[in-house]
């Protein structure tokens, strides 16, 4: 009967090893210990050979970009050194559940199952794989369906990369010497194969795939000191890593570009001189707990919110919410929470405000009419890492990549050497929070979006007048009297340039009435201004004053310094109001 029923089935791929557990309940992590002969190398593939993986959700994208320089230039020459050892930790193969179209199966979860001839034990997800063990001797088979089944590296990419290169070689040209000499036909690849079926939230793929990331990131935590872009994005643990998560995997279906943000953490080094990205995953970070959420809760070591972060997401006015002791729960109902509140403001900023929109129409516009196999795989290359492009059309490619990275640079270019660069995006971000905190304390509380739209309002008016970037604006606040970029730090912006944009939209938006409520923003300007003006004028004082007390210096000094920092005050409140007078009635 049993010989009938798998009959039926399409098992028509299979390894043996040695069986092996870790962990328990919840967390069981089975795996397989074996060495694959070079032979079988094809068996095995990589995150980025997963067609439509660059449409998973982005915090379980997890090491899917190939760095090839690093492959061309180290592994595959040392593999290829007939004077060296060969040798390498196994590599680290997760078995899932994911058909040959990159489709993500639901429902899914391994049953203990009668095993195969000669083994005591076996677990299976029917028609995917099956993995049978003897409890005694640990001996073990895995068959599974190729159709269903991917077996994905999650450690070692890199070192399979190499291997398939080379043994596409070999099946290109058996008698290579260079592959002759290291006995590459006869190597054996030491594998660690994982199942993580039993260890799946919610017995789906997709939680089958938040355990694969987990297993890569503990494997990468011993290995080497991940980035803090890397850690945030794959750190379930933290609500402002998870929010940043949530601004990346949503941005798409926002049209906001993924490519606007390094979300890699990578440096191109095939044209370095070219970026698209305005953010980095911990400067986006930065600007969330900074400018929206707040920092987390330090005692929480689980994953708690702070005070802030629940009164920025208006946590309390909410419907009741599941079982919070779960920490998935909880997780989940901050994404949505984040995504219902604060998200929509975040996106609506970044792709109406300018000079920014014309940038993200940009990028957008690339995104849409791609019209060649080249620049398809080119923009991949941009955006992803990687591609599935042929190494015929290499040339086309690069090139087809060079002129995309060329037109986002010139339209790049057109934002101007502030709004180019970290400093823009700080003061904008600032701007608007200390907008809307000051909508809150004097009008009422309004959604964020809502405080988005009558920012960006504000904005894009005096922008567009030229007032933003005139010198009145940004003179020692965003650069000093040699054209250096100053006060470009988180912590600066809201004294600085930050200051300003609030403190100029609120005046617009109140049809330049200097209402109470925004004096501490003008005079948070003021002391920046004060402050600057001051360095401005030392060495001029202390020449013209040499000899005399340093009281005496300091308070001219101090006098010179409030004196242009006044002016410099009527001069934007001057440029504001001729905006609001030209506005109709």
């Amino acid at each position: 009967m049993r010989r009938n029923i798998e009959k039926k089935q399409t098992y028509t791929e299979s390894l043996t090893g040695v069986f092996g557990v870790f962990g328990a309940s919840d967390n069981v992590i089975n795996y397989m210990q074996l060495n694959l002969p070079v032979t079988d190398v094809d068996k095995l593939g990589l995150v980025s050979e997963i067609p439509g993986s660059e449409r998973w959700p982005i915090r379980q994208l997890f090491q899917r970009d190939i760095d090839k320089e690093r492959v061309k230039n180290e592994i595959i020459p040392y593999f290829l050194n007939d004077s060296m050892a060969k040798f390498f930790n196994p590599l680290t193969i997760a078995v899932l559940p994911i058909s040959k179209n990159g489709a993500l199966d639901k429902e899914l979860s391994e049953k203990d199952v009668e095993p195969d001839e000669d083994f005591s034990h076996a677990y299976e997800i029917h028609n995917y794989y099956k993995l049978s063990y003897d409890n005694t001797y640990f001996d073990s088979k895995i068959r599974w369906n190729p159709d269903n089944v991917r077996l994905v590296a999650i450690d070692g990419q890199h070192r399979l990369h190499a291997l398939k290169r080379l043994f596409a070689l070999h099946k290109q040209n058996p008698s290579s010497e260079d592959l002759r000499a290291v006995d590459f036909a006869n190597w054996r690849i030491p594998i660690v194969l994982v199942t993580i079926g039993h260890a799946a939230e919610g017995a789906t793929t997709d939680g089958i795939l938040e355990k694969t990331r987990n297993i890569f990131v503990t494997i990468n935590k011993q290995a080497k000191q991940p980035t803090r872009s890397r850690t945030i994005l794959l750190n379930d643990y933290s609500v402002t890593a998870v929010c940043t998560q949530e601004v990346l995997d949503k941005c798409r279906q926002e049209n906001v570009p993924l490519a606007l943000f390094n979300w890699r953490d990578h440096k191109d080094e095939e044209f370095p001189e070219f970026t698209t990205h305005l953010l980095a995953v911990d400067e986006l970070e930065d600007l969330l707990i900074n400018f929206f959420i707040g920092e987390d809760d330090e005692t929480d070591k689980t994953f708690g919110l702070s005070e802030q972060q629940k009164n920025s997401l208006f946590w309390d006015d909410q419907a009741p919410l599941p079982d919070e002791s779960s920490v998935a729960s909880l997780r989940d109902s901050v994404r949505n929470r984040f995504s219902e509140t604060i998200l929509p403001a975040f996106y609506y900023i970044l792709r109406e405000l300018q000079p920014y929109s014309g940038y993200v129409n940009t990028l957008n516009d690339i995104e849409n009419n791609l019209s060649t196999d080249s620049e398809i795989h080119a923009w991949s290359r941009v955006v992803y890492g990687s591609d599935y492009s042929d190494d015929l059309i290499e040339r086309e490619v690069s090139q087809s990549k060079r002129e995309l990275l060329e037109r986002c640079n010139s339209k790049k270019t057109e934002l101007g050497d502030i709004f180019s660069k970290a400093v823009g995006l700080r003061s904008i971000f600032s701007g608007f929070q200390n907008f809307i905190e000051v909508v809150w304390a004097d009008e009422e509380i309004i959604p964020w979006t809502e405080g988005a739209k009558a920012f960006v309002s504000s904005f894009n008016h005096l922008y567009g007048a030229g007032v933003i970037e005139s010198p009145a604006f940004k003179k020692n606040l965003v650069k000093d009297s040699n054209d250096t970029i100053i006060n470009y730090k988180v912590g600066q912006v809201s004294g600085a340039f930050g200051a300003v944009i609030a403190y100029s939209c609120l005046l617009f938006r109140n049809k330049g009435e200097q209402a109470d409520i925004i004096a501490p923003l003008r005079d948070r300007v003021s002391r920046a201004l004060v402050r600057a003006y001051k360095k401005d004028f030392r060495p001029q004082v202390k020449e013209e004053f040499a000899g005399r007390p340093i009281e005496e210096i300091n308070d001219e000094i101090g006098n010179l310094a409030s004196s242009a920092a006044r002016a410099q005050l009527r001069d934007i409140d001057s440029l504001i109001e001729n905006v609001v007078s030209r506005q109709p009635s």
